[in-house]
């Protein structure tokens, strides 16, 4: 969607165990490169649920999503601020906890802050991304 000066991207990408996962990852970054290419005027903000640490250099899926940062120049918004965040995936019945939800972004002195804000009310196993 574009608004104003900025294109924002929503993502949901296929979680570990779907048949084609690298396949698919591989599909919608190039979608995501097309209207990078259609709009070339715009700051690009990408946000959502990525399935993946990013920070799993094992991971073939994080590693496309790293190398198309490196390509594009893409930042990661939880490493633009310094402390301690929230795992962004939380399953307190099945004891799970990771960083798979992130933003992205294609100008960092866009983004003043980054919080993973856990919420007292939230029906979710993903907490809730911020970014201003």
């Amino acid at each position: 969607m574009a608004v104003g000066h900025l294109l924002i991207v929503s993502v949901y990408m296929p979680c570990v165990g779907t048949e084609n996962r690298f396949l698919i990852y591989q599909e919608i970054i190039e979608k995501i490169e097309f209207w990078l290419d259609e709009h070339p005027d715009k700051q690009v903000i990408i946000g959502g649920d990525f399935n993946v640490n990013l920070g799993d250099s094992n991971d073939c899926c994080a590693n496309a999503i790293m190398k198309f940062n490196t390509e594009k120049g893409f930042t990661r918004c939880d490493h633009l601020f310094a402390g301690v965040h929230y795992s962004t995936y939380f399953n307190e019945s099945l004891n799970r906890h990771g960083n798979i939800d992130y933003f992205l972004t294609s100008n960092r002195e866009l983004i003043r802050s980054y919080n993973v804000l856990d919420a007292q009310l939230n029906l979710s196993d993903h907490r809730p991304l911020e970014i201003v």
